[in-house]
């Protein structure tokens, strides 16, 4: 279920925009706290907390 995203800037941080379907999928939504891991040079792995 791979899709393309961009990031976009907000105040001084980088932002990536969680598509609708698949938030919905994953059962996350606004608020939650999402953990990043950097897992290969250009890879990363997100969990929700």
């Amino acid at each position: 279920m791979g899709k393309k995203v961009k990031l976009r800037r907000v105040a001084s941080s980088l932002v990536v925009t969680i598509p609708k379907d698949i938030a919905e999928a994953l059962n996350w939504s606004e608020g939650d706290q999402i953990e990043i891991v950097i897992t290969g040079p250009r890879t990363i792995q997100l969990s929700k907390r």
